[in-house]
């Protein structure tokens, strides 16, 4: 998915900062969020 996409739909209900921070910032931040949980969970596996 490519940056300009995740804002499929929801171009409406954000403002122009928003949609600026989506387009530049989230798949970065999420990708490393996602790997700062896989190294630590926050729910231990049984």
């Amino acid at each position: 998915m490519t940056d300009k996409g995740m804002l499929n739909g929801l171009g409406e209900l954000m403002n122009e900062e928003m949609k600026k921070f989506v387009r530049t910032e989230l798949r970065k931040k999420t990708i490393s969020l996602l790997m700062f949980y896989k190294e630590f969970p926050i729910i231990k596996e049984s």
